[in-house]
């Protein structure tokens, strides 16, 4: 009876993230399924929100129900391995650069902004070179890596670190991931059960195999406007590090922080967040 009723409260917590205006969608991507949520809306702008590991397209409810954010289209994917995409064999960084610019190619958008959290933020840094009608990057909680890779630089000493390439997590550590970067721990919590476990360890091996691109360099060759927005208490980011950065398309010429917002400001403070979003679209349409 317990487990029934705790069952119905996840429920009913869960269920303030259900976007009924938000159609289910798919694309083939590299053979694999690709699971999307879009509205459907016709404007002449598109947003692309690109979410971050062990999470899915539901870490961005707060700003696909936003009523301003829905004047423009919202298209939302689930990573492979994450959400409801198909799990992939191996898991690479070219797999999610590929499957980035191969799914904004696949919906032939015209002009889109990208919105990239987190490891979703490295794979829109390496997606750039390739993406196709992008006029805005908007980064939130990511730290562009240099080559040669010192994480140490770019990210605060964490025990998170390394819960992010373990492959199995136990209930205390699903929570502690969840606690360590946002509020709203009971969707993240549920997002990180429903990744493929694989997932985290074989991008550990990608990135200890040299496939990464040196973001540093895409992001000081860019040419168009780079939003780059973190929460004030995130523990993860080493800002310092990020504002000594050569970034010549960095919008206002500064890094952009949001009060009351640990790693996932978009879940924190959707409010101060989504208002930063459209600040970002209407300066650059």
């Amino acid at each position: 009876m317990l487990q029934i009723l705790l069952t119905f409260a996840i429920k009913l917590v869960l269920f303030k993230y259900v976007l009924f205006h938000m159609k289910n969608k798919t694309q083939i991507i590299n053979n694999l399924k690709i699971a999307y949520l879009d509205n459907e809306v016709n404007s002449n702008i598109a947003i692309v929100f690109i979410h971050g590991n062990s999470q899915s397209s539901k870490s961005y409810a707060y700003q696909l129900k936003d009523d301003l954010l829905n004047n423009f289209r919202l298209i939302a994917l689930d990573l492979p391995g994450h959400g409801d995409s198909d799990s992939a064999t191996n898991y690479t960084l070219p797999l999610f650069t590929n499957t980035v610019v191969g799914f904004c190619d696949s919906l032939k958008l015209k002009n889109f902004v990208i919105v990239g959290h987190s490891l979703g933020g490295h794979f829109t840094i390496q997606s750039l070179p390739k993406l196709k009608n992008c006029i805005g990057v908007f980064i939130i909680g990511a730290s562009p890596l240099n080559i040669p890779l010192i994480i140490e630089d770019a990210y605060l000493p964490s025990e998170l670190m390394a819960l992010l390439f373990k492959k199995e997590l136990t209930k205390t550590e699903i929570n502690q991931f969840a606690t360590s970067i946002t509020t709203n721990t009971v969707l993240i919590e549920n997002d990180i059960k429903n990744t493929d476990a694989k997932f985290r360890e074989h991008l550990a091996v990608s990135i200890g195999n040299g496939e990464m691109h040196n973001e540093v360099d895409i992001l000081k060759n860019a040419t168009v406007p780079i939003a780059m927005v973190f929460g004030i208490n995130d523990s993860l980011v080493n800002t310092n590090y990020v504002a000594n950065l050569t970034i010549p398309m960095l919008w206002n010429a500064q890094l952009i922080f949001i009060e009351n917002a640990l790693h996932c400001p978009q879940l924190d403070s959707p409010k101060e967040l989504n208002a930063i979003l459209i600040d970002f679209i209407e300066s650059i349409k």
